[in-house]
C-alpha cells in the first residue's frame, strides 16, 4: 500500500493573503458606513444640522471602537466560508488557487522516456489563504510504491506563475530520507481560470548517503478534491504520461 506523509503547513506568498484581507477591509468599511448612515437616519440628525460636529465626533468614535470587531468578525466568517465552499475559495484565491489532486510522472533523462522508465506521481495540495500543504507519493511503472513526501516550506510567486516547495522525502525500500527542492511553472491551458498543469524539476539535496539527482516532473490537475483515491489518481497519471509522450517523442 502507498505510504502517505504527514503534511506540514507552510506560509504561502503574501500576495494571496493581501488579496483576502483587501476583501475583508472593503467589507468592513462598507459595513461601518452603512451602520453610520442607518444611525443618522434613525436619529434624524444630519451632519449639516446644529448637532453636526457632535454627530461627526460620535460617528468617528463609534467607527474606531466597532471597526476592529467588525473586521475580525468578517475575517472569521470569510475564512469559515472558504473552508466549507470550494466555490468561495476559488473566487477569493483566484489565480493562486491550486488546491486539489494532481497526477503525473517524473524521469531523470530523455532516454528514460524511450524505455518508459518513469515514475508515476500523485500530489495532494490542500490550501487556505495563508498556507499550502503538499502531500505526495510516487510509484514505479509496475505499480509498486517508491517514495512518499511531505512539504516543509511552500511559496507561490507574486504573479502566480511559479511555485517552489521543499519536501521531506522518504524511500522506504532503500532506507533513505532526504530533502528535495521542487520548482514548478504554473500553466493555465486555454479556458482555464486556474493553473491546471505544473511542469518543472525536483532536485534532492546531497547527503552523506546519496548524490544529488534532478528529475523532470509534469503533472495535471485531476480534480478539486484534496483526497481522490490513489488508485484512481494513478490511472490519470498513466494516461497523462501516454498523452504527453506523443508530444515529447514525436
Amino acid at each position: 500500500p502507498a505510504i502517505h506523509g504527514i503534511a506540514i503547513i507552510a506560509t504561502m506568498n503574501e500576495t494571496a493573503e493581501r488579496r483576502f484581507y483587501l476583501y475583508v477591509v472593503t467589507a468592513t468599511l462598507s459595513t461601518i458606513v452603512a451602520g453610520i448612515a442607518a444611525v443618522d437616519a434613525l436619529l434624524a440628525i444630519g451632519l449639516d444640522g446644529p448637532h453636526g460636529y457632535l454627530n461627526t465626533a460620535l460617528n468617528a468614535a463609534a467607527a474606531l471602537i466597532v471597526g476592529p470587531f467588525v473586521y475580525n468578525g468578517l475575517s472569521k466568517v470569510l475564512l469559515t466560508a472558504m473552508r466549507k465552499s470550494q466555490w468561495i475559495k476559488q473566487r477569493v484565491l483566484n489565480k493562486f488557487y491550486v488546491e486539489g489532486t494532481w497526477a503525473g510522472y517524473y524521469y531523470a533523462t530523455e532516454a528514460d522516456l524511450k524505455t518508459d522508465d518513469v515514475f508515476y506521481v500523485v500530489d495532494y495540495f490542500e490550501q487556505d489563504v495563508s498556507a499550502l500543504t503538499v502531500i505526495g507519493e510516487s510509484h514505479t511503472k509496475h505499480g509498486g510504491q517508491r517514495a512518499s513526501w511531505e512539504s516543509k516550506a511552500t511559496q507561490i510567486s507574486p504573479g502566480a506563475s511559479r511555485m517552489v516547495f521543499v519536501i521531506d522525502c522518504t524511500i522506504p525500500s532503500k532506507g533513505l530520507r532526504f530533502d528535495a527542492v521542487t520548482e514548478f511553472s504554473l500553466v493555465r491551458t486555454a479556458g482555464s481560470k486556474w493553473p491546471d498543469i505544473v511542469s518543472g524539476r525536483s532536485t534532492n539535496v546531497t547527503s552523506n548517503k546519496m548524490e544529488s539527482v534532478s528529475y523532470t516532473v509534469r503533472q495535471k490537475k485531476v480534480c478539486h478534491a484534496v483526497r481522490l483515491d490513489t488508485t484512481a489518481a494513478l490511472k490519470h497519471a498513466h494516461q497523462f504520461y501516454k498523452d504527453d509522450k506523443k508530444r515529447l517523442l514525436p
